[in-house]
């Protein structure tokens, strides 16, 4: 098995072939009621100004080898602690939307301040 995974030698068969086996094992004692299956990611980088030529090249690898893609059109960002003029910038280089100061994620608000965070998730179920 250790010749099989080695990064750029790894082979989509393989992968989506032991994938269906190894899921249940990884996933199983952390989640529970989670579904492998679930187109849902969320990624998070630092320095997104210099971070997303390299995500969008890590995302494309990752597809050419999984069979997988990352859908734009569906996707958003937000973004922390960037000033307006870094958000503008992010904004016309890559057509990705930006979320103003929260993100709606399996059901959970994340805010860009997380002193919010009780507010937004919390407070609506007392």
């Amino acid at each position: 098995m250790n010749d099989a995974i080695t990064g750029d030698e790894i082979d989509r068969a393989y992968y989506k072939t032991y994938r269906e086996e190894l899921s249940p094992r990884l996933f199983n004692d952390f989640m529970e009621g989670g579904n492998p299956e679930s187109d849902d990611v969320l990624l998070m980088i630092t320095e997104p100004k210099d971070s997303m030529d390299a995500l969008q090249e890590v995302l494309a690898q990752f597809g050419v080898f999984s069979g997988y893609s990352a859908n734009l059109e569906k996707s958003s960002a937000l973004l922390l602690g960037l000033s307006a003029e870094d958000m503008a910038a992010l904004r016309a280089n890559y057509n990705i939307p930006i979320a103003k100061d929260h993100k709606k994620y399996l059901g959970i608000q994340l805010p860009n301040d997380p002193a919010k965070l009780y507010h937004l998730n919390y407070a609506p179920l007392m």
